[in-house]
């Protein structure tokens, strides 16, 4: 896998000063992903700095099969799932004080078509009412647009279960949303 050369200087030096900007390459990235998975901003930079600490920390173990950004999508995923699994709420804001969900609904380019916020937020209270294994594979494929099988590695399960998982959320989502289609 070509890396870039934050990531490949990194993985040969291991050291804190190599992984500042490999954070700065990636923070972005992932925390729009893990926000899209447990809608909460603090949860979420929470989540990162522990996936960025995690990633630090285990480096070692990084064999190259995936891409690093991949990697770190699969370890903040799991981090989210745990804590949404501890019992942890996802509270749903409006995304006021999130940069991409702000993005989203005052950009009018034809990639980003303009949502109301009373749209914006029906849709993010019926993705949060998913299980989070469907909100994670949903959010990977149709928001992220990962390819199949780096969701099923992020996620942890094969294509098969991640094609279920979306046909799952893809079905609840649309009795939750259907008059908007």
């Amino acid at each position: 896998m070509q890396e870039s050369q934050s990531v490949e200087k990194f993985l040969k030096e291991k050291t804190t000063e190599t992984f500042s900007p490999v954070i700065n390459e990636h923070i972005g990235m992932l925390r729009n992903f893990v926000y899209r998975i447990v809608l909460n901003e603090h949860d979420a930079d929470d989540i990162v700095q522990e996936a960025f600490i995690t990633a630090y920390n285990k480096a070692g173990s990084f064999k190259g099969k995936s891409k690093f950004s991949t990697w770190l999508c699969r370890i903040a995923c799991n981090r989210s799932l745990t804590m949404m699994r501890a019992g942890r709420k996802t509270i749903v804001t409006d995304g006021e004080d999130c940069p991409e969900m702000r993005d989203a609904s005052t950009s009018n380019t034809p990639d980003k078509p303009m949502i109301s916020n009373e749209t914006q937020s029906r849709v993010m209270t019926a993705v949060s009412m998913l299980p989070e294994h469907l909100r994670a594979a949903i959010t990977l494929i149709a928001i992220d647009e990962k390819e199949p099988d780096e969701a099923a590695y992020i996620l942890g399960c094969n294509k098969a279960t991640l094609y279920w998982r979306i046909h799952k959320a893809r079905k609840i989502l649309g009795k939750e949303l259907g008059d908007l289609t």
